[in-house]
């Protein structure tokens, strides 16, 4: 919708400034033939002529006027379209970017990035939160996971909701270490800290995750294929672990 919009406001600009062409062609049509005339009656020539500037004049200040008032309406618009395309690639619960967000930001990271680390991130029995304590306790888990998960990776990786209860993170690093450090040192800090569910004062337990970490080189999506895999793998190995895929 913001875009037809904007089309069409950009369709109307070119409109209003077409209709100033017409006028400068008059008056360009008006001065060739008024050159004769010039010798004969040149106080009647010059009259013809202001007569035509003054109403070329009036042409241009209403289609400036016009196309001021567009050029707002242009820049307000790209405005709330920039905003809405915003807006479209966050996730609304956790403030991350979404699945939309990651894929867009991961395209221009990697014309950064020669080779890189990814990690999938899925929250453990999640449902059984949900069972036992309701959504609006799970959402509150998934929002104290995506700040610690984005506190953990701090500024080494592109964090994202990537559906449900599964987290993605792009670690801008050629070496492993740095990102299994920081989804290490979170499992074990996750491990110590137990969650009361405060409204209802009944304990939810530890929040824990399970991840795969995969190294990216050339198609993204096959180290996510992989990421899922070690993450699987880490799920039957008795969760609240990261496993490696392999290369």
């Amino acid at each position: 919708m913001l875009a037809a919009r904007l089309a069409a406001q950009t369709d109307a600009c070119m409109t209003a400034a077409a209709r100033f062409a017409p006028s400068v062609r008059v008056l360009d049509v008006a001065v060739g033939g008024a050159a004769p005339d010039a010798y004969r009656d040149p106080a009647k020539a010059l009259e013809r002529l202001a007569v035509l500037a003054r109403e070329l004049a009036e042409v241009a200040r209403v289609t400036d006027g016009e196309l001021g008032r567009m050029r707002e309406e242009v820049g307000a618009l790209r405005a709330r379209l920039e905003q809405a395309r915003h807006a479209a690639a966050r996730d609304h619960l956790t403030g991350l970017p979404n699945r939309r967000g990651f894929e867009e930001e991961d395209e221009v990271a990697r014309r950064d990035i020669r080779t890189g680390w990814l990690a999938l991130c899925d929250l453990d029995r999640f449902k059984q939160v949900n069972d036992e304590h309701g959504h609006e306790a799970g959402d509150r888990v998934l929002r104290f996971f995506a700040r610690r998960l984005r506190d953990a990776v701090g500024d080494r990786a592109l964090v994202a909701r990537y559906g449900g209860e599964e987290f993605v993170c792009l670690f801008h690093a050629e070496d492993a270490r740095p990102a299994l450090a920081a989804l290490n040192t979170l499992c074990e800090r996750l491990e110590s800290r137990t969650l009361v569910n405060r409204e209802i004062r009944r304990r939810i337990g530890p929040v824990t995750f399970s991840g795969g970490l995969a190294r990216v080189q050339g198609d993204p999506n096959e180290a996510l294929r992989r990421a899922d895999a070690a993450l699987y793998r880490a799920k039957r190995e008795d969760r609240s672990r990261l496993e490696m895929a392999a290369d």
